[in-house]
């Protein structure tokens, strides 16, 4: 997966992308700057679909939200 960020992020942040009702578990693979913005590659290791619901409920426990 590919990301246009604002700001860079360095190698092997871990990352937790949701899109909708999709979530994303990656990490960053590499970054570089693209005119005002930064291109970040993103290994992904774990897809998982529709799962809104369930990260809401996993967020109020481990993080109390």
């Amino acid at each position: 997966m590919r990301l246009a960020m604002t700001r860079p992020l360095a190698d092997d942040t871990a990352l937790r992308i949701r899109i909708d009702e999709d979530q994303y578990l990656g990490e960053v693979t590499h970054c570089s700057r693209q005119g005002e913005r930064y291109l970040v590659g993103v290994s992904l290791f774990n897809v998982m679909r529709n799962v809104g619901e369930v990260t809401e409920r996993l967020n109020r426990i481990l993080l109390g939200r």
